[in-house]
């Protein structure tokens, strides 16, 4: 059953990899989600109160947080494409790559936030040199 609610949206992650998107809402529940354009839309309300319809699905002890709906913006289901005997579709070198490089500037540029450091966008050639440097080695750090 969904249910429909107003929450400020907190931060987006994802997609981890088996595609999936987790929306933090400031309260600390979670949503997750498949749908690149709901991700997308629950991005751009962070720090706003958005209206979202979720649904719950309870397996055993657990109970999974779906987002179906966000701001107007809902769930539009594509067509499958075919996907390894495994369900995760093979990704090549380059993505993975790719993907963790997104994944470290995003932390970067979550850590420069947190710090009592003063910036404003855009930032320098100094400041974005050091993003890079902070990114490629939590890159190295997770292989």
């Amino acid at each position: 059953m969904a249910e429909t609610l107003s929450l400020a949206v907190k931060e987006v992650d994802g997609p981890n990899a088996q595609g999936w998107f987790e929306v933090v809402f400031e309260d600390d529940s979670k949503a997750s989600t498949k749908s690149e354009e709901l991700a997308k839309a629950a991005f751009q309300s962070r720090g706003t109160i958005a209206d979202v319809v979720v649904s719950r699905v309870t397996k055993g002890k657990y109970t999974n947080v779906y987002l179906n709906e966000i701001n107007g913006v809902k769930d539009s289901p594509k067509p499958r494409a075919k996907t390894a005997s495994n369900g995760a579709a093979p990704r090549t070198p380059e993505t993975q790559e790719r993907i963790a490089r997104q994944w470290a500037y995003g932390r970067s540029i979550e850590l420069l936030i947190a710090s009592d450091s003063v910036f404003e966008f855009p930032l320098t050639s100094e400041q974005m040199s050091a993003l890079s440097d902070q990114a490629t080695a939590l890159v190295n750090a997770t292989k």
